[in-house]
């Protein structure tokens, strides 16, 4: 934060403290994710992981990714990535690998975006702070972390769409930008794109979006580039119809709740359960603390460096109504789509769409206010009462990543022993199904296994049960070659 001087109003004995309490959250960002890395390590197949396999793990690789496409649904990018996992090796043995990749790829993504939001203007310290701050709050907040991270099949579609989705407005912003030589950042953007669409429907809801506005205000009010947006734009229809036309979407849709593709009803639902979680994520007092912590940064990149003097507030106020629109949208669309409340997997990645928004929403309204500003106003802004407020904030910011349950389960499964005990509880069932079928010679035989009691807070997903029909059972009998398993 040195960088700082130049303009904030001097007092040694805040600057410093504000200078090491900067660097203790920094190390206290650092430790609040490294746990959730190392329980990659222990994660194990669970809910339809088995099914998947039984699917893919033989036969035609294209033949799987069509079939798929055509008799159950539409994320052809999802569909890729699942059955290239599957036939790569054992997924027992494997399946630690992508989720570990894929969290790792999330806050390169991060990085990317953030570097781009900067405009390359901001030192690599100042966007390392920022992409980590971002992603370890959202994956300490998250509804649900197993389902995002620590269960394959749902990082398959939403982790990896995530990553696309985050890679694809970084290059839709570059492109933006880029009134030169717009090739690259074309180039990724339409390959970007058609990946995040393909992962999953609330990816299509938010880049349609925001492509055709890009597209409108380029092509009829600027003028800028109108044949790369030309080509951006039908790269995102033709990915969003390539998705959502999918025969196997209507093969699916027979299955859904009678009250599934009721427009008022699911009208009236959105609005009350995406009212309920926007009002939920923007009243969580560490959002306000993090947003607080990192108005020092964003005001010195856009009144020291220069960046973001098109701010608006027209702007501004069409950023809002884009993310109420993008929250409430998706709602509906899953209210549509089956008549029942999002799961947590979907849930996961709305909530990643608030947060890139809600920051956006942010950094223009610090825009606004910074432009054309002389530096007596940004002083009054950094007066000592402020210094003192943003100081307290940074404390408390720190207090709950320590305190927060995500980062408390943890730390809890990884060092008290609940994640080494599920991991070799697992290897015991295993071994034990293992052991049952070699004993039943040609037979298949019926197992019963011990049910897992305590599983770690952070790590499980879901399990099979008693109940042998169930549909988790019947993925992991398939998997095994057994008639039937059940827990005792």
């Amino acid at each position: 934060m040195d960088d700082l001087r130049s303009f904030l109003p001097w007092n040694n004995a805040l600057y410093t403290l504000q200078n090491a309490l900067y660097l203790v959250l920094f190390v206290l960002l650092i430790a609040a994710i490294i746990p959730f890395f190392l329980l990659t390590f222990y994660a194990h197949p669970s809910a339809d992981d088995f099914s998947y396999a039984v699917a893919y793990r033989t036969g035609d690789f294209w033949n799987h990714v069509v079939g798929e496409y055509l008799t159950w649904k539409g994320r052809y990018f999802a569909i890729f990535v699942t059955v290239l996992f599957h036939q790569s090796g054992d997924m027992i043995v494997n399946y630690k690998y992508p989720l570990l990749l894929f969290l790792t790829s999330l806050f390169f993504a991060l990085y990317y975006l953030v570097r781009t939001v900067f405009e390359e203007k901001a030192s690599f310290w100042q966007t390392l702070f920022c992409t980590l701050a971002f992603g370890t709050f959202y994956i300490i907040t998250l509804p649900k972390v197993s389902a995002a991270l620590y269960w394959a099949d749902g990082a398959f579609q939403y982790q990896v769409g995530s990553i696309f989705f985050l890679l694809s407005v970084a290059s839709l912003l570059r492109l933006y930008r880029k009134v030169n030589n717009p090739f690259l950042p074309t180039l990724t953007s339409v390959l970007f794109i058609f990946a995040a669409i393909g992962s999953t429907e609330i990816f299509m809801i938010s880049l349609s979006t925001l492509v055709g506005l890009i597209f409108l205000y380029k092509f009829f009010i600027l003028k800028q580039n109108r044949l790369h947006w030309s080509v951006v734009l039908a790269v995102t229809v033709s990915s969003s119809a390539l998705l959502v036309l999918a025969p196997g979407n209507a093969i699916r849709m027979r299955l859904a709740s009678e009250n599934s593709q009721q427009f008022w009803f699911s009208v009236s639902r959105s609005i009350y359960h995406g009212g309920e979680a926007l009002i939920n994520w923007i009243s969580h007092p560490a959002l306000w603390f993090l947003s607080i912590v990192f108005i020092p940064v964003a005001l010195y990149l856009f009144y020291i460096k220069g960046i973001r003097k098109d701010a608006s507030w027209t702007r501004l106020l069409l950023i809002l109504a884009l993310l109420i629109g993008q929250i409430w949208i998706s709602f509906f669309a899953t209210w549509w789509a089956a008549a029942n409340p999002a799961p947590w997997r979907t849930l996961n990645v709305i909530y990643l769409v608030f947060l890139v928004g809600w920051f956006f929403l942010l950094l223009e309204l610090i825009a606004v206010i910074s432009k054309n500003r002389k530096l007596v106003y940004i002083d009054r802004l950094f007066s000592i009462p402020t210094r003192v407020l943003m100081l307290t904030s940074i404390i408390l910011l720190s207090v709950l990543l320590i305190s927060k349950s995500h980062v408390r389960g943890a730390y809890g499964d990884l060092l008290g022993g609940g994640a080494a005990a599920y991991d070799n509880f697992m290897k015991e069932r295993y071994a034990y199904i293992k052991q049952q079928k070699k004993n039943a010679g040609q037979e298949r035989p019926a197992v019963i296994v011990e049910k897992m009691n305590n599983p770690p807070r952070i790590l499980v997903y879901t399990d099979i049960s008693r109940d042998k029909s169930d549909w988790r059972n019947n993925g992991y009998a398939r998997y095994f070659g057994l008639s039937s398993i059940v827990t005792k």
